[in-house]
């Protein structure tokens, strides 16, 4: 009996050896193998997806830039917030692919995925799946549209039309509703609580050269010029407006009356030195009118399209709020677009005593003569 004991304790001993030398993993040979097997399958990976993309480089280096003639261009549009699904979709709609599924996959493969860019796009048809993804994940297609210092509002509008970005009556619907968006005035708190004008925006559409989308909507265009505006009027501003008791809006009037009034450059902080003695000292009460020429041929341009050549007595008796011969003070809003120069003039003008000037006709430069009294003022006008 003991002898059994011994026996199955003897067995029981050897079992358990066999359990640790499994657990340890020195005896299970049909690990090996398997664990080759995935081996081999990665470095064939690896060499697949290397010669893949090698060769999809060499294919691209090759090809060169994609070219579409004009005659071929199909203008796509990815909207904000697209997926690669929803850009598939499209593009199988508008026939430029056969397969929403591989798309997306190659997509993914070539590194596409979350890279296509918001905005339009020239494809053709029968371009290769790689060409559509390159281009789309490209810059987007611009129209380059110069806006000069000095433009009015409408003239913006009629130039967006003229490059085939909007109809005129659009931009202009779109310029006077959406002050009225409560949002949009959150967003641009400086347009809040403005003075009743002809345009709320006149004024703040910033003059510069811009590149805008070719799907670009009218609201998406006003948003781009104000947030130029923005950038360039920068804090300081607000405070040399303030110490001069002007408010931005103020400023801004001014400013498009000294960048009609003035064609040099020079001469921008002497007239706006004028024009600000008669809002502030006048030594009688008939100054206390700007008598802007500017301000006439606004109104004039603003009712017929255009500018006169020579303005009358008859003009300067129009009556038209925007008329400084006839009203106190700065006209209701902006007569146009004022370029920095002529903001920076304004916030940083120059004190004097003068209080008249008029344009030296003799002059081929477009310089004025300036006045400290009517007396002088009615001599510079006599040499004329």
């Amino acid at each position: 009996m003991d002898n059994d004991r011994r026996l199955k304790k003897a067995k029981t001993s050897d079992d358990q050896n066999k359990k640790k030398k499994n657990e340890n993993g020195v005896a299970r040979p049909f690990l090996i193998p398997l664990i080759s097997c995935f081996v081999i399958l990665a470095l064939i990976s690896c060499l697949f997806t290397y010669s893949y993309i090698l060769a999809d480089f060499s294919s691209q280096s090759q090809k060169g830039d994609i070219v579409i003639e004009e005659s071929e261009q199909i203008l796509f549009v990815i909207t904000n917030g697209m997926t690669t699904t929803q850009i598939a979709e499209s593009l199988k709609d508008m026939g430029l692919i056969s397969n929403v599924t591989v798309f997306k996959l190659f997509s993914k493969l070539d590194g596409y995925d979350g890279q296509y860019k918001t905005g339009s796009h020239y494809l053709k048809k029968g371009l290769e799946m790689k060409d559509i993804m390159k281009i789309l994940s490209s810059d987007t297609v611009t129209k380059k549209v110069t806006f000069p210092e000095g433009f009015t509002v409408k003239k913006i509008a009629a130039r967006l039309e003229a490059n085939d970005l909007c109809s005129a009556e659009e931009f202009m619907n779109t310029v006077n509703s959406i002050v009225k968006d409560e949002e949009f005035l959150e967003e641009y708190p400086f347009l809040k609580n403005l003075p009743d004008r002809d345009f709320a925006l006149e004024g703040y559409l910033f003059p510069d050269t811009y590149f805008f989308d070719l799907a670009a909507t009218p609201e998406e265009i006003i948003r781009i010029m104000l947030d130029n505006f923005y950038d360039r009027y920068t804090p300081d501003y607000y405070t040399k407006a303030e110490k001069l008791g002007f408010t931005m809006d103020e400023v801004i009037i001014l400013a498009s009356i000294v960048e009609r009034e003035c064609r040099i450059s020079a001469e921008r902080r002497k007239v706006a030195g004028v024009f600000y003695n008669r809002l502030t000292n006048p030594f009688d009460s008939s100054l206390e009118y700007l008598q802007s020429c500017a301000t006439l041929q606004y109104i004039i341009e603003r009712d017929t399209g255009f500018i006169k050549d020579v303005l009358t007595l008859e003009d300067e008796k129009i009556e038209d709020r925007y008329n400084t011969y006839i009203h106190k003070g700065l006209p209701p809003g902006p007569i146009c677009s004022p370029g920095i120069e002529s903001i920076k003039a304004v916030l940083n003008l120059e004190k004097h005593d003068y209080y008249f000037f008029v344009l030296d006709s003799k002059s081929s430069s477009g310089s004025h003569l300036f006045a400290k009294t009517l007396k002088e003022h009615e001599a510079n006008k006599n040499q004329q």
